[in-house]
């Protein structure tokens, strides 16, 4: 069986794995973001939600093809705001293993949900009732998806989600491998 891998901002309960600024890969910030006309628009978004969490794109849906950097600006997100607010309670959440147990995750202030297409509808139910409770309280949620994330978005069944998403397409600036 998979298991999420929760990773926490440094204040959370010592006891669950969690990640700082300094145990990111080195270099996964905004500065370090190969910045190109297709991808400017979901880099500024992203840039805007770590300076200000709650505050405007809220949620951010970002999503590309595989490699197109959605996991960088994740973790730029992630680094830019422990940065600006140390104190603030993040979850870099990556969905390639599903869930035991997201009770943690209401606590958040911040929940950065990486490849969110790859959760299982029942763990897209539970995702999407702290996703509510989390939005309802203006805290952030960003998720990042090669395309989007279609099993959450179809369990809202009231379009909770999408009447309020900022959807930020991600396009690799990188050029295509031709065989």
């Amino acid at each position: 069986m998979r298991r999420l891998i929760l990773k926490p901002a440094p204040t959370m309960n010592p006891t669950i794995p969690c990640i700082t600024p300094s145990t990111l890969r080195h270099g996964q910030s905004f500065e370090s973001f190969v910045v190109s006309p297709p991808n400017a628009l979901a880099v500024a978004d992203a840039y805007a939600v770590a300076g200000a969490p709650g505050m405007g794109f809220n949620p951010l849906f970002i999503y590309g093809d595989h490699d197109a950097g959605k996991t960088h600006l994740l973790r730029a997100i992630y680094r830019q705001a422990v940065e600006i607010r140390p104190n603030t309670k993040i979850f870099l959440v990556e969905c390639r293993t599903p869930p035991t147990d997201l009770r943690c995750l209401h606590d958040a202030d911040i929940l950065l949900l990486d490849d969110a297409d790859l959760l299982s509808r029942a763990e897209c139910k539970e995702i999407l009732v702290i996703i509510q409770a989390m939005l309802k309280s203006r805290k952030q949620v960003v998720l990042s998806s090669v395309g989007l994330p279609t099993k959450l978005l179809v369990l809202d069944a009231n379009g909770f989600l999408l009447k309020r998403a900022v959807i930020s397409p991600l396009i690799s600036s990188r050029p295509a491998n031709i065989h």
